[in-house]
């Protein structure tokens, strides 16, 4: 071989060989930063899975916990976490999102999130002024009784009278007026006060004439809102979810007897229902957008069938005349035909622990705060 060939046969080793040496090199740093990244992923998804646990472990200790954790430093990277109020497949949960952080504030920084859907035991109780709150002026006729004390929930009925724990019988922005043989009854100022047609003795139950600034104009609002766990559309996933036998309908005529769960009756504007058939338990809603979702004549079955226990939100009301056990809400600041609530013999009883029924049978499915039972639905 001469020597010029020797010389090019080196030089081809010599950049095969840097070739070799480079794509060596550079799969090298391929490899370590496909490593690196690998590694940045995983401890991203490890810290924000262990951000979801802590504050799973946190809710499970303080069902009332939704203060979170902002960038705690954990396992060499740092962990945001948040805890809100809202509805998972129709159910009130509390979700837990986790935002684990590798690299913070760096070129390479890398989030990776977690998130769980935690049922609650139960919703929040309704906040309840009076046995009636109304938005509009109020009446009422025949021989209707109306009695805030507070009462256990049936059976047995009537029901059985609980000193001292009772509301007003009425709570409303405008003015109440009784007619026929009515009575009221109602508890003031931790004093129970009993039935009577007496303006005088009535007087200090009836609160009539209140401030109309926000006054609840939606069944969510009437419930607390937001603040206590209700953003709006709550209750109608709820009853879209069928829980305990809720129910959501735009016709009533479709609804199953006895009435459970939440009730969601959706009316077009301007339709009433009418004769309605109100008789079982929990949450029963009738309202649209425009609040003019008209309920009248409720009554029950004349089967022995005439008593609703739990809380009662519509709109207008017109016409009461089966037994309410709970609290009643009326929307509305027209009513639709004259103002009155309540005629016949109708019997209405204020009960604290029928309310709380109401939204407790809608509970989660774990019946305990152990966070892992309550866990419904996890994201990564």
């Amino acid at each position: 071989m001469s020597g010029r060939a020797l010389i090019i046969v080196v030089v081809g080793i010599i950049i095969t060989t840097s070739v070799i040496l480079h794509n060596i090199s550079v799969s090298s740093t391929r490899i370590t930063s496909n490593l690196n990244s690998y590694y940045s992923r995983q401890l991203g998804q490890d810290i924000a899975q262990s951000g979801v646990n802590l504050g799973l472990r946190q809710w499970a200790n303080n069902p009332s916990w939704r203060t979170g954790f902002s960038l705690i430093s954990m396992s060499g990277g740092k962990v945001t976490v948040t805890a809100t109020d809202t509805t998972y497949i129709g159910k009130p949960v509390v979700m837990i999102r986790s935002v684990g952080i590798t690299n913070y504030n760096t070129k390479d920084e890398r989030r990776d999130t977690s998130t769980v859907w935690v049922a609650k035991d139960s919703l929040n109780p309704i906040p309840v002024k009076a046995l009636f709150q109304t938005n509009g002026p109020t009446s009422t006729s025949g021989g209707i009784l109306m009695d805030g004390r507070d009462h256990t929930a049936p059976p047995p009925m009537p029901p059985t009278l609980i000193d001292t724990q009772g509301v007003y019988a009425v709570w409303t922005t405008n003015t109440f007026t009784m007619g026929g043989s009515n009575a009221v009854a109602g508890t003031a100022g931790g004093v129970d006060y009993i039935p009577s047609t007496s303006q005088k003795k009535r007087a200090a139950i009836l609160q009539t004439g209140q401030p109309s600034a926000g006054y609840p104009t939606t069944p969510d609002s009437v419930a607390g809102g937001a603040s206590n766990g209700y953003p709006e559309g709550t209750l109608k996933n709820l009853a879209k979810s069928g829980i305990n036998g809720s129910q959501y309908v735009t016709d009533p005529l479709t609804l199953k007897y006895p009435l459970s769960g939440v009730t969601y009756v959706e009316l077009p504007s301007g339709v009433q229902w009418s004769p309605a058939l109100v008789y079982g338990s929990g949450i029963l809603i009738v309202h649209n957008n425009t609040t003019t979702a008209a309920i009248k004549n409720l009554s029950g079955d004349n089967k022995g069938n005439d008593t609703f226990t739990g809380v009662i939100i519509a709109d207008d009301i017109v016409h009461l005349q089966g037994n309410i056990v709970g609290a009643v809400f009326e929307l509305t600041s027209n009513p639709s035909e004259g103002v009155c609530i309540g005629n016949s013999n109708a019997q209405t009883y204020f009960s604290r622990q029928a309310v709380l029924n109401a939204t407790r049978s809608l509970s989660g499915s774990s019946g305990g705060n152990g966070s892992a039972a309550n866990v419904i639905g996890w994201w990564e």
